[in-house]
């Protein structure tokens, strides 16, 4: 064992790129196919993966496409698409799907290894570049979306080459890794439009680089820019001939199907006061309203103790009652099959949510814009972190792997939350790597204080960075105590 550990340390080096790349592409590969196994996936013959309702939206288009020339229904953008259809090209559908898992397996693998080259950039310290590789290499939090169509391992991945791409730019002052990066942060804000603002932290710290000269920041900060102008320009070109309008992103933010359905309207009573709206956890405020999953396990079905609505929620014009007969009135809508009774329950339900939110806005402002998003943010950070994997643990194995994946998820969580504000503050953070306390920073509050809307999977795409920080952060604490011993 301790021969294993010994070579396995001498492998794992920062400036042993390819021996780490297969390290870590052996423990990835070992986490999908326990994923595969575990969850027996079975979408359609010959596929191994899993499916969602959102991995359709972006199939579909690329099938339309291939099938008939044009790119449709375009309700999302199309860069996790662009792989699929090149794949698409090539393989049968399902083969092509299984080709994209492949794809996103190995992209994360490479992840870690530039990951781990991250922190050593940023510190220049063994034990960091080990530490943020191992805990990476381990980790279940981005891999499980590894198995899945989705666009989170990939955004994930792209966004961790395209930020050491832009370190290495700065490094070796090359416009063509300048230009890396910038081809990275747009792809990824294709995949996930939340991305977009992440495109100026590449110009941005290009710019705050005073080591070099302003000529070479200044063509860096260009040259990250023109990948993000040459795309964007095409798309928007593209939206123009077909809607006849500008249209920079897409029609609509949100799937029209989940605009027609309570979930949406009821979804807005529930963030006005900080309830949770993933519908298939068994805890979240949501469910006590009646919304559900079509078809959801009889476990989370009969899961006890069923949500209620908090009485912090009501207001005077929506006491406790008012609120369950809107929650009754959303149950009536699931059960009905009266076409007519359908639409008038659902109008009733639009205008009593809409009547809601202005009304405990009114009331309780400090809630509505403070509290509110605080909860949010809350349920959208402190949680187990395996609400997928091991959502329940059957044995005594099980669960002993839960908790270790649940400490190390809230272990990064809660000390990168420091490490990053810390590292904004610390004389000895490089001001170029704020890029990565940054990233992190947005992606904990964009989504709970801006959007409003807090998918567990919408964190995904900033777990490197706040594991980099969480390295750093302890790294930072002991040398600082090890120091003061020593005086």
């Amino acid at each position: 064992m301790n021969g294993l550990v010994r070579a396995l340390s001498k492998l794992i080096q920062h400036d042993r790129p390819w021996s780490c790349l297969l390290v870590a592409l052996l423990f990835k590969s070992a986490l999908f196919v326990v994923l595969i196994m575990r969850f027996r996936y079975s979408a359609f013959p010959g596929y191994w993966g899993g499916i969602s309702h959102d991995s359709y939206s972006y199939i579909e288009p690329i099938e339309h496409l291939l099938a008939s020339g044009s790119y449709f229904p375009d309700l999302r953008m199309p860069g996790y698409g662009l792989p699929y259809g090149l794949l698409r090209l090539l393989l049968p559908q399902a083969q092509a799907l299984n080709a994209l898992l492949v794809l996103q397996l190995i992209m994360d693998a490479i992840a870690v290894v530039l990951l781990a080259r991250i922190a050593w950039m940023i510190t220049r310290n063994r034990t960091v570049f080990a530490s943020v590789f191992w805990v990476y290499a381990i980790s279940s939090f981005v891999s499980l979306y590894d198995v899945l169509p989705l666009t989170e391992s990939l955004t994930t991945s792209t966004l961790v080459i395209g930020t050491y791409a832009a370190f290495r730019s700065l490094e070796r002052s090359r416009l063509s890794l300048a230009l890396c990066a910038g081809f990275c942060f747009t792809w990824a804000a294709f995949m996930r439009p939340v991305m977009f603002p992440l495109l100026m932290l590449p110009p941005l710290i290009y710019l705050m680089h005073r080591t070099t000269s302003m000529r070479v920041r200044s063509m860096l900060a260009v040259f990250s820019l023109l990948p993000f102008i040459a795309v964007e320009s095409a798309w928007i070109g593209r939206n123009y001939m077909v809607h006849g309008t500008f249209v920079p992103i897409t029609t609509t933010l949100l799937m029209p199907d989940y605009l027609e359905t309570p979930n949406y309207h009821v979804g807005l009573v529930v963030r006005s006061f900080g309830g949770s709206l993933t519908w298939w956890d068994p805890d979240a405020e949501i469910r006590a309203f009646n919304i559900r999953d079509k078809g959801e396990p009889e476990w989370l079905a009969n899961y006890q103790p069923k949500p209620t609505i908090p009485a912090f929620a009501t207001t005077t014009d929506f006491p406790m009652d008012s609120l369950l007969a809107l929650a009754a009135n959303v149950q009536y809508w699931n059960t009905t099959q009266d076409p007519a009774q359908k639409r008038s329950t659902f109008a009733y339900i639009v205008q009593r949510s809409d009547a809601y939110v202005r009304s405990f806005k009114h009331e309780h402002p400090w809630h509505y814009h403070v509290v509110a998003p605080l909860r949010l943010l809350g349920i959208f950070t402190l949680h187990s972190g395996t609400y997928l994997d091991l959502p329940r643990p059957r044995n005594v194995a099980e669960r002993s792997v839960k908790w270790f994946y649940s400490a190390l998820y809230l272990g990064t969580m809660l000390l990168g939350s420091a490490g990053a504000i810390v590292a904004l503050f610390h004389r000895r953070w490089p001001r170029w790597a704020l890029i990565v306390p940054l990233m992190f920073g947005y992606g904990l509050l964009v989504h709970p204080f801006v959007l409003r809307f807090c998918e567990y999977r919408y964190l995904v795409p900033f777990y490197p960075g706040g594991l980099v920080m969480a390295v750093w952060f302890l790294h930072t604490v002991f040398t600082r105590q090890h120091a003061d011993q020593s005086t």
